[in-house]
């Protein structure tokens, strides 16, 4: 895992001209990287850490996937090739190679999204599915609807085990909508989907439970924190707090065997306290939390940014938070996909599902690749018009969205194991599907930081105590 390079001193040398040698280039995927007193590569492409001198530190801050200099021997790019800091090929080339398992990946979808409807019991301000909706939109998912659908996902090339993701505004005010739904999928398509469900768990009625109970969901509640921080914007349409209902609904669903994640929004209300919120979260017994950071929304201030704030201090509270998970033993979930993707050697190609295997259906029948987006009324078409090749197609923008498409993620040095950012926060902000925001890359990189420095120190890298 960690190779000791310090001899390797890149200037010291100059090549000998009678020597002769293919056209060497940096690895694209090598991140320098400085750890207490230590320099360190860490080759995302190899999963691997190197050892380097001061020297050699610096001539690899710009590197890049540019080609070798002069002053490098014959000999030594043999080391360095060995070791895996430098390749044969070129910065684009090296890009092609690492991605080349996903770009030849047979297409198929693999998640399913059924919007219930455009309502809640709560009124989060915040929530990026309802704030930017028309007055004018159909609020709610008929069955025909979603078996319209639902027929269609599974009329495509799709995966037998395919996320059947329920939706809202609140999906568990229908509990019968989601059943009815499951039932016909099983009946007529598959019955290894996996269901799926965000709530914001004050929902725990009889009817609710002999759902859950029937089926075996992938259940995650919304839950801003402690009460000081959950009440902020989680309230009911009187105004009320729902922390205690909240928490009833964590334990009942606890109770029959369906124990939620928990997903913390995380904003100006609650960043400054973030490790003390998460510290409130574990004492529940999640398997495993997740901290969303601000969506921009397209047509309203969802209040979440703090213009004064400094991002590098959001990122600090971040990884103390994810420091907490350990000790606890429950995994963060987007330093979890991370990891997977370290572990599993199985690199990120795409951003989101939404890039070439998700649909999403919403009220009134609209079909889109991207739930938010369907629910502001972009990338949005009725379902009967899907398969059209007019320009308004939805889906084709987003055929080409990948980070092989972004200027930003094609010369990353952590691309392989990035999970990306939200495509609705980037067009939000950016009006680009395809350029990542600066916080959001900045948060990776200290997500890959923090996991270099449990390589170099020996520490667990999975959330699971040891044995």
């Amino acid at each position: 895992m960690r190779r000791d390079l310090s001899h390797l001193l890149l200037g010291a040398t100059t090549r000998n001209e009678s020597e002769e040698g293919d056209a060497r280039y940096w690895n694209l995927f090598a991140y320098p990287l400085t750890l207490g007193s230590g320099r360190y590569v860490f080759l995302s492409d190899r999963r691997s850490v190197l050892s380097v001198d001061e020297r050699t530190y610096r001539d690899l801050e710009q590197t890049r996937g540019r080609r070798l200099p002069e002053t490098v021997s014959n000999e030594q790019a043999r080391e360095l090739l060995d070791s895996g800091l430098i390749k044969c090929e070129p910065a684009s080339a090296q890009f092609a190679s690492t991605f080349a398992v996903k770009t030849s990946a047979r297409k198929e979808n693999a998640l399913l999204h059924l919007i219930t409807s455009y309502t809640c019991n709560l009124t989060c301000s915040y929530c990026f599915m309802l704030a930017d909706l028309d007055d004018h939109r159909e609020r709610f998912l008929s069955f025909e609807d979603a078996k319209s659908g639902i027929d269609l996902y599974f009329g495509m090339p799709h995966k037998r085990d395919s996320v059947i993701h329920f939706y809202g505004g609140e999906p568990l005010l229908h509990p019968h909508l989601l059943g009815d739904c499951l039932s016909y999928i099983h009946d007529r398509y598959s019955d290894e989907v996996l269901p799926k469900i965000i709530t914001n768990g004050t929902l725990y009625g009889p009817q609710v439970l002999s759902l859950l109970r029937k089926y075996t969901f992938d259940l995650s509640v919304s839950m801003d924190g402690d009460r000081q921080a959950h009440d902020v914007f989680r309230l009911d349409h009187q105004g009320r707090s729902t922390f205690d209902m909240t928490v009833n609904g964590v334990r009942a669903f606890q109770d029959i065997g369906c124990n939620p994640k928990i997903l913390i929004t995380v904003g100006a209300h609650n960043i400054n306290r973030l490790p003390e919120v998460v510290s409130a979260i574990l004492e529940l017994g999640p398997p495993a939390i997740a901290l969303n950071f601000p969506r921009e929304l397209s047509r309203s201030d969802n209040q979440l940014d703090n213009d004064a704030a400094d991002p590098a201090f959001w990122i600090e509270q971040y990884e103390r938070s994810l420091e907490l998970c350990y000790t606890r033993n429950t995994p963060e979930l987007y330093f979890a996909d991370m990891l997977f993707a370290f572990l599993s050697g199985e690199p990120v190609l795409n951003p989101c599902a939404a890039c070439g295997s998700q649909i999403s259906v919403g009220p009134g029948g609209q079909i889109g690749p991207c739930q938010a987006f369907v629910a502001a009324g972009l990338f949005s078409q009725p379902i009967e018009q899907f398969g059209s090749d007019t320009p308004t197609d939805p889906f084709r923008p987003w055929a080409s969205v990948s980070k092989a498409s972004s200027r930003t993620c094609s010369r990353c040095p952590i691309a392989p194991i990035c999970g990306g950012d939200c495509s609705f926060d980037r067009y939000n902000r950016t009006e680009s599907l395809h350029e990542p925001l600066a916080f959001h890359c900045d948060l990776r990189f200290r997500m890959v930081e923090h996991l270099v420095k449990r390589l170099i120190g020996g520490e667990r890298l999975g959330f699971a105590s040891r044995p």
